[in-house]
């Protein structure tokens, strides 16, 4: 019975994880990511990509958290031609047609904002985790090699 219970909590957290708004899910985004990869070999156009990683535990409460404020931020700040989702367990951000340069510039506001919310909550509960990302443009770097920023 206990092993039913653990195992329904197990599912409702990482189906909470899936279900935040405006994040696609891993499966999903992998698709996008295959499909931006494929207009792009095709056009020869070129497209980056944000990873963001949140420094908490997967399942932790601050994770959760800080993804909410990240999804939030990300859907006032970026396009809405950019696909938004969860890369493994980073949230990430594909930006058509645009340098890795110019993604390396939209991050610090956003940073700055989700730092200046973590500081306000901290008063009622503890400050949201930090957050580092990676930045991968394609063609010219494999999605999995080394990134800029």
């Amino acid at each position: 019975m206990f092993a039913f219970l653990r195992r329904g909590i197990a599912w409702r957290r990482g189906n909470a994880r899936r279900s935040i708004e405006g994040l696609w899910s891993s499966e999903a985004f992998e698709q996008q990511l295959r499909k931006e990869r494929a207009r792009t070999d095709r056009g020869a156009g070129s497209f980056t990509l944000l990873a963001l990683r949140i420094d908490a535990p997967p399942d932790s409460e601050a994770f959760l958290q800080a993804a909410w404020v990240l999804s939030a931020l990300l859907n006032q700040r970026t396009r809405f031609i950019d696909t938004k989702g969860w890369f493994g367990d980073r949230i990430g951000v594909i930006f058509p047609n645009t340098p890795s340069a110019s993604v390396v510039h939209i991050w610090p506001p956003i940073k700055e904002a989700f730092d200046q919310r973590s500081h306000s909550a901290s008063a009622e509960r503890s400050p949201l985790p930090t957050v580092t990302f990676e930045v991968y443009a394609y063609p010219e770097e494999e999605l999995t090699g080394a990134p800029r920023g």
